[in-house]
Parts: C-alpha cells; structure tokens; sequence
C-alpha cells in the first residue's frame, strides 16, 4: 500500500474488482480488510484524540446522488432552486438495531410531496437496499439511529433535475423526555399561514424558530397556531388529545397528517377508544387530560401547558 502526506493529511487508498454477482456489503468489507494493515501502523502513532476524531470521520457517510460519501464532501449546487428557495422535501425515519421502521409509509408521504411540491414523481431506487447499505458503512447496526431522506429540485443530473442525498446518524434521546418523561409545550405567537403545511419540505424556517422561540422561553416544544387559529401541530410533531374514552385528532384546514400519528390512532382504536376528528382551539388544551406529542423518533410522548397561572399538568409522566 502507498499512502501520501499533503497539507498534514495522510492519504491511501483501497478497492475491489466489481462482477456481475458482487455482493456489495461483501465488497465493502473487503476494502475495509485492505484497508487495515496500514491502518494498524499508522494508528500506533496516533493520538486517542486524534484516532477518536478520524473515527468520527470515517462513521459519518451519506448517500449523495448515486454514491457513498463523506459528509464533508457533500455538496449542493448553489444555484438549484433548493438551495436557493427550500425547495424540496424530507423524510425522518427511526432505525432500531439496523431496522428501519415504517419505511413504506414514509416513501408514500414522500412520493405525495414530490408531486405536490416539485411537480415531478419520486425516483424508482432502492430505497431499502440504500438506507440499509448506508446503515452498515456507520456502524449503526446495533443502535438507534436517524435516517433522513432529501430530495430537493436541483441540477440536471443522474436523477434528471433531483438532488436526492440520505444520512444517517447515531439518535440521541432529548433530555426532557429522559428528564421529565414528557413535554412542557408554549403557544407559539406567530400564526402559520401556508398550505405547505400539508407536505413536510425542507423549507423549515418557521418550525425552526418556532423552536428556537421555545427554547428561548423555556419550553420544549411550541405549539404551532394555524390560520383560522387553530391547533394541531408543535414545531417538530402532531397533537393528539385523550379524553375520558376519546381520542381526539385536531382538525385543520391544513396540516402535515403524521406517521406515528396514524400508528397511535390505529393503536387507541384497536383499545376501545372512540375516535373523534373536530377543531381545536389553544383554550381547549387546558382542558383536557392528556396531550400527546407525536413523531416517528419520540412515538407519543405527553406534555403539559403552561397559562397565566404557570404550568398546569396534562396526565402524569
């Protein structure tokens, strides 16, 4: 093996012949058993900082149109209506132990937000064999990890005028659930006024700030106002409410219809619970027993509001 040292990097390289019956997992491993006399020197004279820092480096891949790259190296073409105007999509999904949950569900809501807000059909790839692929290359096998799916309009290209990337990383569970077992949630001042509400794009400002605004006022999650001045949503999930044997489904002119919400509704149905779909209004939260927050990476976690008389709780975490 040749390595060569630039500008302080030490750079080698390893591959593999490719034939029709390659196995590609095979075929990466292979690479990386090449790959290992070298490294094993080499490590013998590097520090544990600087071998933590490198393995960091080397567990952060993404699928970035049509290949395995670094996440350094990714790129998005500065003048594609994506990068300019958020123009695009997006898909977060929870891997557990290498498996990845409700992957179909997602494709289809994704495939509904190509259509809808690029114009254009969803590109027939592996969505499986990709992510699965993507999973193994980071270690994350034996963990819970955060799969993410992006597609955004871009450069004509191998994918026509799509820029679709995925990645994956290791998922970190947010301290107020671990804390608190739940959420303490604040009304967001600023109405939503947009059908995009519908369609999870990747022009994600106001949930953004709407998340900054309630970390800022110490929440964990801000309850998003709709037009007509209802509720349905926070910053990062849907609200479901539980009343005596009810769950009610907030109604909204427009509204993002969840993944985890549908499986928690499915699950309350299977219960005995009545399902009711209706308006709600921000007072109508104080009121009720238990609101759900809900979302492929958290499931359904309750939270609590907070009034003019301070923190009133919905349910016991």
């Amino acid at each position: 093996r040749t390595a060569t040292i630039t500008k302080g990097k030490l750079l080698f390289s390893v591959g593999g012949g490719i034939v029709y019956d390659s196995d590609p997992e095979d075929e990466y491993d292979e690479t990386l058993h090449k790959a290992q006399s070298l490294m094993k020197i080499l490590n013998r004279h590097v520090s544990k900082e600087n071998q933590s820092l490198a393995a960091e480096f080397r567990n952060h891949f993404c699928w970035s149109n049509g290949k395995f790259i670094n996440e350094e190296t990714a790129v998005v073409p500065a003048m594609s209506k994506g990068y300019q105007y958020g123009k695009g999509v997006f898909e977060t999904l929870k891997v557990e132990n290498g498996q990845i949950e409700y992957l179909e569900e997602h494709l289809e809501r994704l495939k509904k937000g190509c259509r809808e807000v690029l114009g254009k059909e969803i590109q027939e790839l592996d969505w499986s064999g990709i992510s699965e692929l993507l999973i193994h290359r980071n270690g994350l096998n034996a963990t819970t990890a955060v799969l993410k799916i992006i597609i955004s309009e871009g450069k004509s290209g191998l994918f026509g005028n799509q820029n679709i990337t995925v990645t994956c990383r290791k998922y970190q569970k947010r301290e107020s659930i671990i804390e608190k077992g739940g959420f303490d949630l604040g009304i967001y001042p600023h109405k939503r006024e947009s059908f995009l509400a519908d369609y999870k794009t990747i022009n994600y400002l106001f949930y953004l700030k709407a998340g900054e605004w309630a970390k800022e006022n110490g929440f964990d999650e801000a309850v998003i106002i709709n037009a007509d001045g209802s509720v349905s949503e926070t910053n990062t999930g849907n609200l479901l409410i539980v009343q005596d044997q009810a769950l009610i489904v907030p109604e909204s002119t427009h509204r993002l219809m969840g993944i985890m919400e549908g499986k928690v509704i499915k699950d309350y149905e299977q219960q005995g619970y009545i399902i009711l779909r209706k308006k709600i209004m921000p007072n109508d939260l104080f009121d009720t027993k238990t609101i759900l927050v809900t979302n492929s990476l958290i499931g359904a976690v309750k939270g609590r509001l907070e009034d003019g008389d301070g923190i009133r709780e919905n349910g016991r975490f």
